[in-house]
């Protein structure tokens, strides 16, 4: 009986492993991985396009004058909201002439619409964070509304900072 017992387990087994061998697909090969968009230079371009040929050459000018007062780091910087962030002002040498990078670390970007500062303390971060950058700016001898700003290497980032920028008025 014993015996019996072990040559069903035995093609019980068997029949099973054949049929996930039969029914599993047959490429052992991974699969493919969604492709993230393009980040970088190229998508900064796409993004000047829109710039009028006088502002872009202006601030490649402006640039120029004032490179060497750049880069600006300011690290610790305490909101009213309790949000430390970093502001970090700078050039990469790959991007395009005109553009400066002012960038905001520390704080959440990810709820873009919602402006309201009291159900959303990291606009308030934001905006005491861009204009503690923009004073820190002024104080180096540099007129923030004669550069071209780019806010940041991400996706997302780099929208909600604009639109926060935009609809908040901080460069007016």
């Amino acid at each position: 009986m014993n015996k019996k017992f072990f040559v069903i387990a035995l093609v019980v087994s068997l029949s099973i492993l054949l049929l996930v061998l039969l029914l599993s697909p047959k490429s052992s090969q991974p699969p493919p991985t969604p492709s993230l968009p393009p980040s970088g230079t190229s998508q900064l371009r796409s993004e000047l396009s829109s710039l009028a040929d006088d502002k872009k050459k202006a601030a490649v000018a402006y640039v120029s004058l004032v490179k060497d007062r750049l880069p600006i780091y300011y690290e610790g910087f305490e909101t009213s909201v309790g949000i430390d962030t970093t502001i970090n002002i700078f050039r990469l040498d790959g991007d395009p002439e005109e553009i400066t990078r002012l960038e905001i670390y520390g704080l959440s970007y990810l709820y873009k619409d919602e402006l309201d500062e009291q159900k959303n303390p990291n606009v308030t971060a934001f905006k005491e964070s861009f204009n503690k950058a923009l004073s820190i700016l002024q104080e180096s001898g540099i007129d923030p509304k004669q550069l071209v700003f780019v806010y940041g290497d991400k996706d997302y980032v780099r929208i909600t900072s604009t639109y926060w920028v935009d609809k908040l008025g901080l460069l007016r």
